[in-house]
């Protein structure tokens, strides 16, 4: 009875741990349309229109007003790229298959929602 008792433990907690997804280059491939922002909590809507590109091991954005393309990587599950200074956003993949990337600039906190093209 005790061993059941055991096995059944292991097995829950075995089906219990869910394996993180990890991000890869093919997960960003394409262009991302940025579907809502946040600026600390609050909805912002002086992003509207702003995308991502990610082709290959390139990156085009225009987060900052102009277009600018640089080289990528993926960091654990961070997007880090320079623009000319270190931009690194912490990627999660939602169930809806939206992205969501959070960052800081200039100290404040920003979240964007991100729907494939």
């Amino acid at each position: 009875m005790r061993i059941c008792f055991l096995l059944i433990c292991g097995l829950v907690f075995f089906l219990g741990c869910k394996k993180e997804a990890y991000l890869t280059r093919h997960d960003l491939q394409g262009k991302w349309i940025l579907t809502k922002a946040f600026r600390g909590e609050k909805t912002t809507v002086t992003l509207n229109g702003a995308f991502y590109m990610f082709q290959d091991t390139m990156l085009t954005t225009n987060i900052f007003g102009d277009n600018l393309s640089t080289g990528f990587h993926i960091d654990n599950q961070d997007v880090v790229h320079m623009v000319p200074f270190e931009m690194r956003y912490a990627v999660t993949k939602n169930q809806d298959s939206t992205l969501t990337f959070a960052t800081n600039i200039d100290g404040i906190p920003f979240r964007f929602v991100l729907k494939r093209e």
